[in-house]
């Protein structure tokens, strides 16, 4: 990097590393062990870590229970830097 260069910070691919999560496109919200390094860690970590975890699985259980399924495919919206999924 040189002074004055841009760095763009692309989060849409958070947490897909195959290395660490086993099929890491696959919606599994009872996955194993998953890998999460969406709340920071040590002292940095999120103090709301375990408050956004339990709201974002009972969303996609009320959402597999409304018909959506694990292998549906979604759409996203065209955004650089985030990954907001058309529901």
């Amino acid at each position: 990097m040189e002074s004055g260069q841009q760095i763009l910070v692309l989060l849409a691919a958070a947490n897909r590393d195959p290395a660490v999560n086993p099929d890491p496109h696959e919606l599994s919200p009872g996955r194993v062990n998953p890998m999460i390094f969406t709340f920071g860690a040590s002292s940095h970590r999120c103090p709301g870590e375990a408050l956004a975890s339990t709201l974002a699985a009972a969303i996609v259980t009320e959402l597999r229970t409304a018909g959506l399924s694990s292998t549906d495919t979604p759409t996203y919206r065209p955004l650089a830097n985030a990954r907001i999924p058309h529901l």
